[in-house]
């Protein structure tokens, strides 16, 4: 009974996080399809849209579309809740990210969702930290012309929140792990997030059996 239990509430966290991810897909491929890049890209236009996206949405803190060479052309950053165009001159090279080489990779209508991790400022992790999932597509013009991406970056405590919430009525301790068995929420605030910060500490260290 008690296996059966627990496993339905595990089953009902992994739905939550899959729920999360099929909003944010959909979200960038609608953004993709925006007409504001049929025909040119109308910036101005798709600077005011991306601003009422993140006004309306509030779980974005950035939304941006990149040229095809990976130079930011719009951005728009949450702000704490106070959404604001970023001007021409604070836009940023992200040619050398890895969210941008792999989406511009993809095909139209598929989406690249990263690893869940901590956004990083100036080469800092953020404090307060601040978990994130950056989500992209590419974006076409007309004559299918590669044009540029469209990426979010999704605040992530969003997630975790809702995944905790799913687990609340759990017998036991609700662990969310990464692809390599360190903890992204646990039991223990200080062993989260150790693979952003050297932190050698993982589940699959302290419970190899139950990792496999």
């Amino acid at each position: 009974v008690l296996e059966s239990r627990e496993t339905h509430h595990a089953e009902m966290g992994k739905e939550s996080l899959a729920t999360d991810l099929e909003t944010i897909a959909a979200d960038v491929l609608i953004l993709a399809q925006s007409d504001e890049f049929k025909g040119g890209v109308e910036l101005a236009e798709l600077r005011d849209k991306f601003l009422v996206f993140s006004k309306q949405r509030r779980f974005y803190d950035q939304v941006r579309f990149l040229d095809a060479a990976g130079m930011e052309a719009v951005r728009v950053n949450f702000n704490g809740g106070k959404p604001a165009i970023v001007p021409d001159s604070l836009l940023q090279d992200k040619s050398k990210r890895y969210y941008f080489g792999e989406t511009i990779a993809m095909a139209g209508g598929e989406v690249y969702i990263s690893d869940l991790d901590l956004n990083i400022e100036q080469g800092r992790i953020e404090q307060p930290l601040k978990p994130v999932l950056r989500v992209g597509t590419p974006v076409f013009g007309e004559g299918d012309d590669m044009i540029g991406v469209v990426l979010v970056n999704y605040l992530g405590a969003r997630t975790i929140g809702r995944f905790d919430e799913a687990l609340a009525s759990s017998a036991g301790e609700a662990h969310l792990l990464n692809g390599d068995g360190f903890w992204l929420r646990g039991p223990r605030a200080e062993d989260e997030w150790g693979f952003m910060f050297g932190n050698k500490r993982s589940f699959a260290a302290a419970y190899p059996e139950a990792w496999r």
